[in-house]
């Protein structure tokens, strides 16, 4: 993963994590004073959920549904017949328009120039791909991946690393701090008063902490706090030890252990890791301070279930009294206090001295709503349903009078001259435009070898595969000469599936990798076998359906399953990192054929059940 993966990956998070965060703060507000402290504290946990997950289940009922523009539209054209045209102009690396753009009129109305009443063809494309649109809007794959060619000054990059700057310097400026935290905190003397463990002992009993969870003093400490996820203690000013009465301490001490029974010492450390992450969006940052807010309401509330109503006051006047003697802020970084600013302490005196168990009917309403908000926020967009361009195609013959056998494979090389196999006479040879023939004798075949698999890489090297009982692959150049001969280690593959190579199909990368594709006709699956330059197996991929691959100038596989519905997946073969998978539900049937288009960066798919061929723009 690049850097600007990342960064993109953080701040898409970033920004569904906004969209939630101002929608629970509403909930919050709607529902104020009618669920618990509890609840509000819990409605956040979806925030960090949404903040931490980068992926999520689409749902139609997604918030961020709203967010996302939709566009459901299928447009069939009728295309122009291909006349008596040479191969050469059918070339899906090089697919160019022949009219001139001064002519083009409105899509609606007229696609391609005419001339003598002719139309002439406007688009250059494979031949097993017959024509395309050359003005069509298709949906653009969003895949988040960069390409290392462009321009690394370009503005994402250089944001991508400002962000990178101010996560090391956030992340370095914590760990400072708490290096310095933990030396410091290291000198303190444990609490050796008697009365003041026995009241602490007393409150770790009665709130069932069995964790031994010492008591440290030091007159440096600001206001009592929870520190420590492993190792936690409980800090106390020395100043306090004169100044609170037996009852203030249990209350002191009682705060302190719902904050570890609560766990909220993990939560404030992934708060702080996801505010370093986060530090540029000013709206998580708000959240987060009011998640903290939240945090010790909601610590307040279990203190106030383990004390008699009558001691309620009691135990606001305790939180007033410290505030009085309050030297300053605590600034422990990942500790959870009593005490924070005053503003906040009022309100949560407020709350104390009006505190009334809440009625069934309001606990169920707060399981309600985290229900609610976590099918709407914990779940993503519905991707928008493809737009598939349809183009009707007529064909005919581009190279008459050949006076050959049945055609088998067809393969465009870079001379544009086309490289196919007459079934018939068994030959394998080459055609230029104007039909002129060139027979390839193959040295070193096998007698009597039918070839039924062949390929050619970019550099116009002739992959031929023998499907007998030790598989093998010949390399050819053009003039038939062998390059190499290697073995090929097939991988779980049914010795009768043999006998059907006729319907496999095979592809080879700019570095030479093979990619055998074998149809499992009788499980209806597929897999893509890869090899190395000499043959030697480097992973099998899996696929349900009837299968095409395709590979793109980048070697990004294509992966084209047809099993009920159309799924087309791109994919790094090598690492298995999936870019991108779109279903077709009804706008698709079943594939027989695709192309790649290296100008236009468009994948081409022939429909086996209609006169149709859609484009994809990737």
């Amino acid at each position: 993963m690049t850097l600007l993966n990342a960064f993109l990956i953080v701040l898409k998070m970033s920004f569904l994590g906004t969209i939630a965060a101002i929608i629970i703060l509403l909930i919050k507000k709607i529902f104020k004073n009618k669920i618990s402290a509890s609840c509000h504290y819990l409605i956040w946990m979806i925030l960090l959920l949404r903040l931490i997950v980068p992926y999520c289940p689409e749902s139609s009922v997604s918030v961020y549904n709203f967010f996302t523009n939709h566009n459901y539209g299928t447009e069939e054209i009728q295309s122009p017949v291909i006349n008596n045209v040479g191969h050469n102009d059918i070339h899906s690396n090089n697919i160019q328009s022949g009219v001139n753009p001064s002519a083009q009129k409105d899509l609606s109305t007229s696609l391609y120039s005419t001339k003598d009443g002719k139309q002439e063809l406007a688009n250059k494309i494979e031949p097993s791909i017959f024509n395309s649109l050359q003005n069509q809007r298709p949906y653009t794959f969003s895949d988040y991946t960069y390409d290392s060619n462009k321009d690394k000054f370009q503005a994402p990059y250089i944001a991508a690393i400002i962000w990178l700057l101010g996560t090391c310097l956030g992340g370095l400026y914590i760990l400072w701090l708490q290096v310095s935290y933990s030396i410091k905190i290291s000198k303190f003397e444990l609490c050796n008063d008697r009365n003041i463990t026995a009241i602490y002992e007393i409150c770790r009993s009665k709130m069932k902490v069995r964790k031994e969870i010492p008591l440290v003093m030091d007159t440096s400490i600001k206001t009592p706090s929870l520190l420590g996820i492993f190792y936690p203690k409980i800090l106390l000013p020395s100043d306090y030890v004169e100044r609170l009465t037996e009852e203030e301490f249990k209350f002191v001490f009682m705060h302190e252990l719902s904050h570890y029974k609560r766990k909220d010492i993990i939560l404030r450390w992934l708060l702080i890791f996801l505010q370093i992450l986060h530090w540029f969006n000013p709206v998580i940052w708000f959240a987060f301070n009011i998640i903290r807010q939240d945090s010790e309401k909601a610590c307040d509330e279990q203190v106030l279930s383990y004390i008699e109503p009558s001691e309620y006051k009691k135990y606001g006047n305790t939180m007033l009294k410290m505030l009085d003697i309050f030297s300053g802020y605590n600034s422990i970084y990942g500790a959870a206090g009593m005490i924070d600013r005053k503003k906040l302490i009022t309100e949560r005196v407020k709350n104390i001295v009006n505190f009334k168990k809440n009625y069934v009917l309001w606990s169920v309403a707060g399981v309600v709503i985290f229900s609610v908000l976590a099918v709407f926020l914990l779940t993503n967009a519905r991707q928008p349903v493809q737009e598939v361009v349809k183009i009707k195609y007529e064909a005919e013959k581009i190279i008459p009078n050949t006076e050959m056998g049945v055609l088998g494979r067809m393969k465009l090389l870079s001379n544009e001259h086309l490289l196919t196999y007459d079934m018939q006479n068994r030959r394998l040879m080459t055609i230029d435009d104007g039909g002129n023939k060139k027979e390839i004798h193959c040295e070193g075949l096998p007698q009597d070898f039918r070839l039924q698999l062949f390929t050619a890489d970019a550099k116009d090297a002739i992959y031929i595969f023998d499907g007998s009982a030790e598989p093998k692959i010949y390399v050819f150049n053009l003039e038939g000469e062998k390059i190499k001969e290697m073995q090929v280690e097939l991988k779980d593959v049914d010795p009768s599936e043999m006998h059907a190579v006729l319907q496999w199909d095979m592809k080879v990368d700019s570095k030479g990798n093979i990619y055998l594709l074998i149809p499992q006709l009788q499980t209806q699956q597929a897999s893509t076998q890869v090899f190395d330059p000499e043959g030697k197996h480097i992973k099998t991929l899996k696929s349900d359906g009837y299968v095409c691959v395709e590979l793109d100038a980048e070697d990004n596989l294509y992966t084209i399953a047809w099993e009920n519905r159309i799924v087309i997946t791109k994919q790094n073969p090598l690492t298995g990192e999936i870019f991108w998978q779109y279903e077709a539900e009804n706008n698709l049937s079943y594939v027989r054929n695709a192309a790649y288009s290296k100008q236009d960066q468009s994948l081409y798919l022939v429909e086996l059940n209609s006169n149709s061929v859609s484009k994809f723009d990737l």
